[in-house]
């Protein structure tokens, strides 16, 4: 199965969200299926992408992931769409040696 986890699910992460659970729908291999995963500071969006079968993650406002490990476990696909600050893309500030210790990463985009 693919995996794709967005930082900063907002409107575009939404899209693809959806985009991907249509085609699910049309695939028989589950290898090709995609499940889902976000990070969002929003309760409500929490919420919402819970009950849309996505993964959902609160950001910790200074740590953003509070088990990095746990939460990207197989992750083969991210979607960094959290606005830079000054410091660059936050969510890699915080996590870059998360994300390069993913051994099943085939995909990063910003």
């Amino acid at each position: 199965m693919k995996k794709l986890f967005c930082f900063g699910y907002g409107y575009c992460c939404d899209h693809l969200a959806r985009m991907l659970t249509e085609i699910n729908k049309t695939i028989t291999n589950e290898e090709d299926k995609w499940s889902i995963a976000g990070t969002t500071r929003d309760r409500e969006k929490y919420e919402n992408m819970k009950s849309q079968d996505i993964k959902a993650y609160i950001l910790d406002e200074e740590k953003f992931l509070v088990d990095p490990a746990s939460a990207l476990k197989g992750v083969t696909h991210i979607l960094l769409s959290i606005p830079p600050g000054d410091e660059g893309g936050p969510a890699y500030v915080a996590h870059a040696r998360d994300l390069l210790g993913i051994e099943t990463l085939q995909w990063v985009g910003y």
